[in-house]
């Protein structure tokens, strides 16, 4: 049987259609199945999460509830982009005494990250730095890629997440922070 133009072109057309709708189909299905904010999103900070601060000289008392907001950092001295940012990262905090500030070097070789920190000068008081050897708190919080950062609100409910190098000297960050802080 010989088919014409038109019905070569109507038979492409339904099955080109045909494997959209699928395509469609099994996207909707795993982004359902992945993407589930029950089950995959952080929802407050996980307090029984194991992390060694590398000043032995303080304690993890800002994580109590009513102490404000927190902002957890993962970062990596064999990650680029991480070392791009952190350095206006700890400058951004500088800017907010009020907001406690914990910066985690996640699965990395704790003497690079000594020597990586000392480069960056003094931080205030209200900037703690961990070390997350093993990964554990990078599954706790559900952390993929580095660099991402966390902000809680002061009874550690999740606020925000940002994955990947943000600009924070940009104003954007400094008036959206500036605002929560005050509230």
């Amino acid at each position: 049987m010989v088919l014409n133009k038109y019905s070569r072109t109507a038979i492409t057309l339904i099955l080109a259609c045909s494997f959209i709708s699928l395509g469609i189909f099994f996207r909707n299905n795993i982004n359902l199945k992945y993407n589930s904010l029950d089950e995959y999103v952080l929802k407050k900070f996980p307090v029984n999460t194991k992390l060694e601060l590398l000043d032995k000289n303080r304690d993890f008392k800002f994580l109590k509830s009513g102490e404000g907001l927190l902002v957890v950092h993962f970062w990596a001295t064999w990650c680029g982009p991480c070392e791009a940012e952190l350095p206006d990262f700890v400058e951004f905090s500088k800017k907010f005494q009020n907001i406690n500030f914990l910066i985690i070097a996640a699965k990395d070789d704790l003497k690079k990250v000594k020597k990586f920190l000392i480069k960056l000068g003094p931080v205030g008081s209200n900037v703690y730095y961990a070390s997350d050897e093993d990964g554990g708190a990078m599954k706790e919080f559900g952390t993929l890629r580095l660099p991402e950062t966390y902000l809680f609100d002061k009874n550690l409910d999740i606020v925000k997440k940002f994955v990947g190098p943000q600009d924070w000297l940009n104003e954007y960050f400094y008036n959206n922070f500036n605002y929560l802080s005050s509230q």
